[in-house]
């Protein structure tokens, strides 16, 4: 992705993708975030039910 993979000495990245409603969105559309420069740390933290 864009000319970068860990192996040239980086931590790596996480992909995120969010898609209808449930991905807040008002239309629907596939829409992606490529994270990375920092240790972003486990998941997304689980929200109590």
């Amino acid at each position: 992705m864009m000319g970068y993979t860990p192996s040239q000495g980086g931590m790596g990245f996480r992909s995120i993708a969010n898609t209808g409603e449930a991905g807040v969105q008002e239309v629907p559309h596939l829409h992606t975030h490529i994270l990375g420069g920092r240790v972003l740390g486990r998941m997304v933290s689980r929200q109590s039910e």
